[in-house]
């Protein structure tokens, strides 16, 4: 990617360092540009293939590329997979943020593949791979299925906005490593079971992202040893 033809303006980077600052994250300055440079792709693409509301055309950082980051803090491990990624929200800012990690971003729409397949090249992302797994069957059988002889196993699965977490728990169990996490982004008012089987709820925090008091829930699903 060369950084000097990316389009931001002055006032997305200024959006951006002060939504960094409120969450209390520190990115090198390339990352930053490749974060503008996601948004700028998010934004243009999104007037052919519809990758994210019409609504947020023109509010990508803090409604997306910030609220993305806000869960940093929870993933843990070498190797992540964000399913149901969509236009790959979270796992791209996520991924540009944590570049020593491996990300595998997963969706089974052939339009948004081909969305971050192109994001992947104009970004130079290097640590994430694509994966258009069905979900909704078999996670794991899906899983092997596209990917015969390879040990499918993450230390943290995330998703956002996806469905709702006792179904999201039971889609992603299966591809997460004994103690691994699950870590997922949901609405204020989704109703929350404190009991998932395999499963310990060690966290559920109200997350603000930005000056606009922009909120949202993250859960953090602990899986039972063994």
């Amino acid at each position: 990617m060369k950084l000097r033809d990316r389009n931001a303006t002055i006032s997305d980077a200024q959006l951006l360092t002060a939504g960094l600052n409120g969450l209390e994250i520190d990115l090198t300055r390339d990352d930053e540009h490749k974060l503008l440079a996601y948004k700028d792709l998010l934004q243009r693409w999104n007037k052919s293939y519809n990758l994210i509301s019409r609504n947020d055309h023109h509010r990508i950082l803090d409604r997306h590329v910030l609220d993305s980051l806000s869960v940093l803090r929870y993933i843990e491990g070498e190797s992540v997979a964000d399913i149901g990624c969509g236009a790959g929200l979270p796992g791209i800012p996520l991924s540009i943020a944590l570049g020593e990690k491996g990300f595998t971003l997963v969706d089974r729409s052939v339009r948004k593949i081909r969305f971050l397949r192109h994001v992947i090249l104009d970004l130079e992302l290097e640590n994430v791979t694509l994966e258009s797994w069905d979900l909704n069957g078999s996670p794991m059988d899906a899983a092997l299925d596209a990917n015969p002889g390879r040990v499918i196993n993450f230390d943290t699965v995330v998703a956002r906005a996806m469905s709702d977490p006792h179904s999201v728990w039971k889609m992603a169990q299966p591809l997460i490593v004994s103690g691994g996490r699950l870590v997922i982004q949901c609405g204020l008012n989704t109703e929350v079971s404190k009991e998932f089987s395999g499963a310990t709820l060690v966290q559920d925090t109200t997350v603000t992202v930005s000056d606009n008091n922009q909120q949202h829930r993250a859960l953090v699903l602990k899986k039972h040893e063994g």
